[in-house]
C-alpha cells in the first residue's frame, strides 16, 4: 500500500506533468503555516524533478498576522527564488484577479481538521463565490494527519515558522491564537509543536 505522501506525490506529478499550462494556470496559497509549508516543498520537489518552474505563490495579508509568519513567508520566497503575489482584499475579489491572470487551480494546504463539513473533505473542490468562471481549490494534503505533517518537515530538515518551536500547534490571526496548554511544561516553558500528545488538540489554541 502506498504511503500518504506517495499518494500526494502521484497526484501532483499527474497534475504538473501533463502540460506546461498546468504550471501557468496554477498557484500555491502559501500562508506560512506548517501545512502550506509541506505543500510548498512537495510541489517544489515535483517541479524540480519535472524540470519545470514553480507556480506563483499567493499570500493573503492581514494586519493581525504574526510578524514571525510574515518573516517566514518572505524568507522562504527569497531562499527558493519564488514569486509572491500579496492580496489585501476579499477572497472573491482575489479570485477575480486570479481569473484575469488565467489561474484555474489554487493549491491549498487544507486538511480535514480545517473543514467542519465532512461533505467538503474533497481534494478537488470548485470555488463557490457566484463567479461566472470555473476555478478549483486543490487540497492534496486533505487526508494527512498532524503527525504526518511534522514527520515530513522534520525528517527532511525543512525550515518552518519559529512559533511552532514555542508552544503553537496551529497558527491563525494573532488576536485569535494562543499557545497550546497541552504543550506547556511544568516549569512554564513550551514544547515543540511536534510533541503534542494528541493531535485532536491541534487547534484547541485557536479562539
Amino acid at each position: 500500500m502506498n504511503s500518504p505522501f506517495e499518494i500526494v506525490d502521484d497526484f501532483l506529478i499527474n497534475h504538473f506533468s501533463t502540460s506546461l499550462a498546468n504550471i501557468s494556470n496554477s498557484c500555491i496559497a502559501f500562508n506560512g503555516g506548517k501545512d502550506s509549508t509541506v505543500l510548498f516543498h512537495m510541489i517544489r520537489i515535483i517541479c524540480s524533478k519535472l524540470k519545470k518552474a514553480m507556480p506563483l505563490c499567493i499570500y493573503y495579508y492581514n494586519q493581525d498576522d504574526f510578524e514571525e509568519i510574515k518573516k517566514f513567508v518572505d524568507d522562504t520566497m527569497i531562499k527558493y527564488g519564488c514569486s509572491l503575489l500579496i492580496f489585501q482584499c476579499s477572497y472573491r475579489e482575489s479570485m477575480m484577479q486570479l481569473n484575469k491572470m488565467n489561474i484555474r487551480y489554487i493549491f491549498m494546504g487544507q486538511r480535514c481538521i480545517d473543514i467542519n463539513d465532512v461533505n467538503k473533505h474533497q481534494i478537488i473542490d470548485k470555488v463557490s463565490y457566484d463567479l461566472d468562471f470555473d476555478m478549483f481549490l486543490i487540497n492534496p494534503l486533505m487526508f494527512l494527519s498532524y503527525n504526518d505533517i511534522w514527520t515530513y518537515l522534520l525528517s527532511n530538515g525543512f525550515d518552518y515558522c519559529e512559533l511552532y518551536k514555542n508552544g503553537y500547534s496551529s497558527i491563525g490571526l494573532k488576536s485569535k491564537t494562543k499557545q497550546n496548554e497541552h504543550l506547556k511544561n511544568p516549569d512554564g516553558s513550551w514544547k515543540h509543536a511536534s510533541e503534542l500528545c494528541d493531535e485532536n488538540f491541534e487547534r484547541i489554541n485557536r479562539i
